[in-house]
C-alpha cells in the first residue's frame, strides 16, 4: 500500500509540469506573402492565445524600421478563440500592413511582447514576456519598371493643376500653382516632388509650401492624395514660362510604364517704373545742371569773339573765291542782267587775276549792250545770252581745273623736296 501511494505521488508530480507547460500562452506571427512589389502592402498577423483570459491587452513589439512603412488597417485588432486539446482558448489577433518603400530584403527580427493573463488554477494575473518569431520580406521591382526613379508602382494615378494669376503681371504680383495627385494602389508617400524650384529665379522667386498627403485603406487597397502648392513672385520685367510637369509610373494592372504630363504656362511681366527720386537726388541733379549751365555761359562768352573772327575770315575767303565769282557770273547771265554781268566779271577777274581770257566773254556782251542801250533788239540777242553763258561755263571750268592741278603740284613739291 505504501509502495502504491509512492508511485501515485511520483506520477502526479511528473504529469503536473507537463500539464502546466501545455497551458502556456501561444504566440504566432505570419505574413500573407514573403515577397511583394515595392509600395504594395503585405499583411502581418500576430495572434496571442491563452487558456484563460487576458485582463489587459498585450504590449506588442515595435515593427518600425527604415524604408518600411507600418500601418494598422481599420479594425486591426479583434478577439479570437481556438480549440486546443478540446479546450477553448481565447486571445487577440492584431494585423499590420507592411509597405516597403524600396526594393530589397527586410528582416523582422525576433522580438518580445509583454502579456498579462489569468493563471488557470489561481486565476491570479500573470505577467510574462513571450518571443515573436523572426520573419523576412523581400520587395521587388518589375523588369519594365527598373528605370523609374523612384519606382512608382500603382493601379491608377491622376494629376490635376490650378494656376492662379496673370497672364499679364506687374513686378510684385504673385502666381500660385497647385498640383493635386490622386493615387490608387500604393501610398502617396512614394510620389516624387512635382513642383521644383526654378533654375533661374532672377525673374520669378519661388516660395514652395509644405506638401499635404493623405492616405486611405479600403478593403486592403491603399490609396491617397498629395497636394503641392508653389507661389511665384515676379521680380523683374520680361516673359517667363512655368515648365511642364511629367510623371512616369508603372501600371500594375496593365504591366507597362505610363507618363502623365501637365502643361506649363507663359506670362508677361511689365517692366517696373523707375523709382521716384528722393530730395537728395533732386538736389544733386539741380546742382549738376547749374554747374553745366554756368560753364556753358562762360565758354560762350569767352569763345564768341574768336568764333565771330573765324566766321568773318571764312566768309571773306568765300566771297573772294573763284567758285563764288563763277556762281555770280552764271547767275547774272541767266537773269540777263548786263550790269550785274560786268560787276560779276570784275569779281571773277580779281579772284583769278592770272587769267587773260576775260575778253572772250566781254566781247560777247558787246552786241547785248548795243541792243539794250540803243533801243534796238537784234534778232540774235537771246542767242548772244545763251552763247555767253555757255562760253563762260566752259572757260571757268577749265580755269578751275588748272588751278586745282597747280595747287596739287605745289603741295606735292612741298611734301617731296
Amino acid at each position: 500500500m505504501n509502495i502504491f501511494c509512492a508511485v501515485l505521488l511520483m506520477t502526479i508530480a511528473t504529469i503536473a509540469p507537463v500539464a502546466h507547460a501545455q497551458m502556456a500562452p501561444l504566440v504566432t506571427a505570419t505574413l500573407t506573402s514573403p515577397d511583394t512589389p515595392v509600395g504594395q502592402p503585405v499583411t502581418l498577423t500576430i495572434e496571442v492565445l491563452v487558456p484563460t483570459w487576458m485582463p489587459s491587452p498585450p504590449v506588442l513589439p515595435d515593427l518600425e524600421q527604415p524604408d518600411l512603412l507600418v500601418r494598422q488597417p481599420p479594425r486591426a485588432g479583434s478577439p479570437i478563440s481556438r480549440k486546443i486539446d478540446d479546450e477553448t482558448w481565447s486571445g487577440i489577433s492584431r494585423r499590420y500592413l507592411l509597405i516597403p518603400l524600396k526594393s530589397g530584403r527586410f528582416d523582422l527580427p525576433a522580438a518580445e511582447l509583454e502579456l498579462t493573463w489569468a493563471d488557470p488554477e489561481t486565476r491570479a494575473p500573470i505577467t510574462q514576456k513571450l518571443s515573436v518569431s523572426s520573419l523576412s520580406l523581400t520587395a521587388t521591382v518589375p523588369t519594365d519598371a527598373q528605370d523609374l526613379n523612384p519606382p512608382l508602382l500603382a493601379q491608377d494615378i491622376q494629376l490635376d493643376q490650378v494656376i492662379e494669376g496673370g497672364p499679364e503681371l506687374q513686378v510684385g504680383d504673385p502666381i500660385t500653382r497647385t498640383v493635386t495627385a490622386q493615387i490608387t494602389g500604393t501610398t502617396p508617400i512614394l510620389m516624387p516632388l512635382l513642383l521644383r524650384d526654378l533654375e533661374d529665379q532672377s525673374t520669378l522667386r519661388t516660395y514652395p509650401g509644405e506638401p499635404k498627403t493623405s492616405e486611405d485603406l479600403q478593403r486592403g487597397t491603399l490609396s491617397g492624395s498629395r497636394i503641392e502648392t508653389v507661389t511665384y513672385l515676379a521680380q523683374n520685367g520680361g516673359k517667363i514660362t512655368l515648365p511642364d510637369i511629367e510623371l512616369h509610373w508603372f501600371d500594375l494592372d496593365d504591366g507597362i510604364v505610363k507618363t502623365i504630363r501637365l502643361q506649363g504656362a507663359t506670362f508677361d511681366i511689365a517692366e517696373p517704373p523707375p523709382p521716384p527720386l528722393d530730395a537728395a537726388a533732386i538736389a544733386f541733379r539741380a546742382i549738376v545742371a547749374l554747374v553745366v549751365l554756368l560753364l556753358t555761359l562762360w565758354s560762350v562768352r569767352r569763345l564768341t569773339p574768336w568764333i565771330s573772327y573765324q566766321y568773318q575770315i571764312l566768309k571773306e575767303r568765300w566771297l573772294f573765291s573763284p567758285h563764288y565769282a563763277r556762281r555770280q557770273v552764271i547767275s547774272a547771265l541767266k537773269t540777263r542782267d548786263l550790269s550785274a554781268c560786268y560787276l560779276a566779271l570784275d569779281l571773277w577777274q580779281r579772284a583769278v587775276p592770272s587769267q587773260t581770257r576775260r575778253r572772250e566773254v566781254t566781247d560777247l556782251l558787246l552786241p547785248i549792250g548795243k541792243a539794250q542801250y540803243s533801243g534796238t533788239a537784234p534778232d540774235g540777242s537771246a542767242n548772244h545770252w545763251r552763247d555767253a553763258e555757255k562760253r563762260f561755263s566752259t572757260y571757268s571750268q577749265a580755269v578751275l581745273r588748272r588751278r586745282n592741278t597747280m595747287r596739287k603740284k605745289t603741295l606735292m613739291d612741298h611734301l617731296n623736296p
